[in-house]
């Protein structure tokens, strides 16, 4: 029965380990799970955004921003355990954790002024459906946001001489 349990962990742990997409090229298949993840992100912050507007709570730019953040939390813990797991297995620690969330926040934030701009001017400017202005907005900053974290948040460690 012990070892029925800890082959069922066994496999839970090997499957939930990072692959290379069979059908995506090596190069590539990080910046699909990235796009994944980024998927499930969009898909929080279109909820949320779409819930608190909805609602009558905020308007458009102030939910957005909520939304944003809400988004920009949950795609750093699912970066964090699946697209970079590598990466972040040789920083483990909760301090080196906290820096990478607050890197990952910096950056996304950095690109929420985009995404706000891109919002404004497509539903308020020329009234544009919002949500559909949300998501050209979200694949406004997708560069920006991928190029910068995989370069600086999720930064290989320096390799020492051998």
């Amino acid at each position: 029965m012990e070892g029925a349990k800890e082959l069922c962990l066994n496999d839970a742990v090997r499957l939930a380990q990072p692959k290379r997409l069979a059908f995506v090229p090596e190069g590539a298949s990080r910046f699909v799970r990235y796009c994944v993840v980024g998927g499930a992100g969009a898909v929080v912050n279109m909820a949320v955004l779409w819930w608190i507007r909805s609602g009558g709570i905020l308007g458009t730019l102030r939910a957005a921003v909520v939304a944003i953040e809400c988004g920009i939390i949950s795609s750093f813990l699912c970066n964090e355990t699946w697209t970079f797991q590598d990466r972040s297995r040789l920083r483990p620690r909760l301090r080196n954790r906290l820096w990478r969330f607050g890197y990952f926040n910096l950056i996304c934030g950095t690109g929420a002024i985009v995404h706000l701009a891109v919002l404004w001017t497509l539903a308020i400017n020329w009234r544009w459906y919002y949500l559909v202005s949300n998501a050209v907005a979200m694949g406004a900053v997708l560069p920006w946001n991928y190029g910068m974290n995989t370069l600086w948040t999720w930064a290989r460690p320096p390799q020492g001489p051998a």
